[in-house]
C-alpha cells in the first residue's frame, strides 16, 4: 500500500445559483505527486480526476493552474477560495 501525505488542499466555491466547487489536493506518494481534483454543484461530486507527476515542479504546476483556469472563463462565475492550507 502507498503512503500518501497531503502537501496542499483548497476548497473554491463558485458564487452561483447551483453553487458549484472545486476541491484540490497534492499528495506525496512513495514515487511522486498526485493531483486530484473533486468538482460538482449543490454538495454533489460530478467529476473526480487525478494526475501523477514525478516531480514536485510539476505537481505544483498542476495544482496551481486548476483554479486560476477556471477564473479566466467568462462563461464562469468568479471563485472564492474557502480555504488553503499546506
Amino acid at each position: 500500500m502507498r503512503q500518501k501525505t497531503v502537501l496542499k488542499k483548497a476548497n473554491l466555491v463558485a458564487h452561483s445559483s447551483h453553487t458549484a466547487f472545486y476541491l484540490l489536493t497534492l499528495e506525496k506518494i512513495t514515487d511522486g505527486y498526485i493531483v486530484r481534483k473533486e468538482s460538482g454543484g449543490n454538495g454533489v461530486v460530478l467529476n473526480r480526476e487525478a494526475w501523477y507527476r514525478e516531480n514536485i515542479g510539476d505537481a505544483e504546476k498542476a495544482f496551481s493552474s486548476d483554479p486560476e483556469g477556471k477564473n479566466q472563463s467568462e462563461q464562469e462565475k468568479p471563485l472564492e477560495i474557502c480555504c488553503r492550507a499546506l
